[in-house]
């Protein structure tokens, strides 16, 4: 058995697919779009796949990290809270954008 976690850092699909027009093209021409759409109905199915993977995989007091959307951050982070995770903080990047929503699992 693999000992646990002590960060998971993930960039999951988080464009919905009706946006994908607003996608520059050096991103669209050099990154498959598996990796970068999401079903529009459920934009944080991939977050909510992830979070729950790592409240079993990460050690007690490991960290999840989130590249997000920026038009979804603050859902992200409530996902992050419901899935009991503590410390959640929401983070820009250097263009001011909500786009990094990080958590810890509490300490048993």
């Amino acid at each position: 058995m693999l000992p646990k976690a002590g960060v998971i850092v993930s960039n999951p699909p988080y464009i919905p697919f009706a946006e994908q027009h607003l996608v520059p093209e050096h991103v669209a021409a050099h990154e498959p779009g598996m990796a970068l759409f999401v079903e529009d109905a459920d934009p944080l199915l991939f977050y909510r796949t992830i979070a729950a993977f790592a409240r079993e995989k990460l050690a007690p007091g490991g960290a999840l990290f989130f590249e997000c959307n920026e038009f979804n951050a603050s859902e992200v982070l409530q996902l992050m809270q419901d899935q009991g995770f503590g410390r959640v903080a929401l983070r820009r990047d250097l263009a001011g954008a909500e786009r990094m929503v990080m958590g810890e699992l509490p300490e048993l």
